[in-house]
């Protein structure tokens, strides 16, 4: 009930703001991407995702009907194509390899709702500015942080049962929220979401966008606290993810300022200085109150001191009790185009966005995303967005625990601003231009 209840009221306040603010709107899109309860249809529960994808669609159509004409980014364009043919090679395998079972079948049709959610967000919003986008991103990923910052407060308080936040954003894919309604109470950081490795690289990938604007954009300020609130956030998660990743994101700004912010040195060290001052501040007055409500910080951060030992124990071949052992056994047995989306013998595949990508499509699969992914990093080093190279490291580190980059709803705002950055960089000339009238333009 207080799930379609609460979704209700999001799909409301959007559609309403939408025809008096639009910009507003569209970052209660993306707030409601990351807050939105699972959706309960009689005894099923079903991701609060694809009621995301529902509404970017309606309001596209809003959009076209007002003859508002719509971008493609080039770049944009390019991801699209890798995300198919990635598809496309995992259903070969999959109908080569053996008959699609049900399983398969769900993780292909999430994956098309990911794709379709990710080109119905781009027509949506490619023809804001890249400013006025960056300002939709902000106001969305700062009602997102003020959220999630109050839901761990209660998380780490222990105010509210574990039951709560169970009934609103538990779905079978969730074991770990599940775990802790067993235990009875919360020991790491859950937010709004269904586990704290989710929390936690959501929270590094909006702490990294931050750290970017902050160091080189404008409205420094505003930047500064929205990295504050995720930072704490993703400290609550005690997610090894976020740990690590953030401690690793603002000790880079002193790495990158000497060498590429000659003109602005002092200046950019100067906030990178105080940024320091304040995750360190967090982390030291966090490890204590974490630790007092009996969270597991002292296990958590003891990977400061080791932060190679958590990949090398998940991904070690010679380990035959990783949590991946027998996925790199399919794996060797399909190395070409892997297996498709189904599960040969009970292999795991869903804590890593490059086991998941070999597993599915092989090392064909993983030469194209690759192929994109050096694209990507070639443009921010070419034409030097460098506010966005703190942002791009995040993604791929998070997609080393999570299936983030390739496989999920989540990367999308992320994804797109890093896309969206580059191709207002270099001034793309050519651009693909919809209008509601189905003409197509290349301008």
């Amino acid at each position: 009930m207080w799930n379609d209840l609460i979704i209700s009221v999001i799909v409301l306040s959007i559609l309403l703001s939408y025809f008096k603010n639009k910009k507003l709107s569209y970052s209660l899109i993306i707030a409601s991407l990351f807050i939105m309860p699972v959706l309960i249809l009689g005894k099923n529960r079903v991701s609060s995702s694809y009621v995301w994808l529902l509404i970017l669609i309606v309001l596209l159509v809003f959009n076209l009907l007002s003859k508002t004409y719509i971008v493609i980014p080039k770049s944009a364009l390019l991801y699209t194509i890798t995300a198919s043919v990635l598809i496309l090679l995992s259903v070969f395998s999959w109908i080569a390899i053996n008959a699609p079972t049900e399983i398969g079948l769900n993780s292909f049709l999430g994956q098309v709702k990911n794709l379709v959610a990710f080109i119905a967000f781009v027509l949506l919003l490619a023809s804001q500015s890249e400013k006025d986008f960056l300002n939709i991103l902000y106001y969305g990923l700062f009602i997102t942080g003020v959220m999630n910052l109050f839901a761990v407060a209660l998380q780490v308080a222990g105010i509210f049962n574990v039951k709560l936040f169970y009934d609103l954003y538990w779905t079978l894919s969730n074991t770990p929220l599940q775990s802790m309604l067993k235990i009875g109470h919360f020991v790491r950081g859950y937010g709004t979401f269904g586990s704290s490795v989710q929390l936690g690289a959501v929270s590094l990938l909006s702490y990294s966008l931050g750290v970017g604007e902050y160091i080189r954009g404008e409205y420094t300020t505003k930047w500064f606290w929205l990295a504050a609130i995720w930072f704490f956030v993703g400290l609550a998660s005690l997610s090894k993810t976020f740990i690590v990743g953030s401690v690793f994101i603002t000790l880079l700004i002193f790495i990158v300022t000497p060498f590429v912010y000659k003109s602005s040195r002092k200046r950019i060290i100067r906030r990178g200085l105080s940024l320091l001052t304040l995750v360190a501040a967090i982390l030291v007055s966090g490890y204590f109150i974490l630790n007092a409500r009996g969270f597991y910080a002292s296990f958590y951060y003891g990977y400061l001191l080791k932060p190679l030992s958590s990949i090398a124990s998940r991904y070690s071949f010679a380990n035959s009790e990783i949590l991946f052992h027998e996925t790199f056994n399919i794996i060797s047995k399909y190395p070409i185009f892997g297996v498709g989306f189904q599960s040969l013998s009970g292999e795991f595949i869903g804590d890593s966005s490059y086991v998941v990508i070999l597993h599915n499509s092989g090392f064909v699969g993983s030469a194209v995303s690759i192929l994109f992914i050096l694209y990507v990093f070639h443009c921010i080093i070419k034409y030097k967005i460098w506010k966005v190279i703190y942002l791009f490291i995040a993604l791929l580190g998070a997609s080393l625990a999570l299936p983030i980059l390739f496989c999920s709803v989540y990367q999308i705002p992320f994804l797109f601003h890093l896309l969206y950055a580059i191709n207002y960089k270099i001034r793309v000339e050519s651009q693909t231009r919809i209008t509601s009238n189905k003409k197509v333009q290349v301008i």
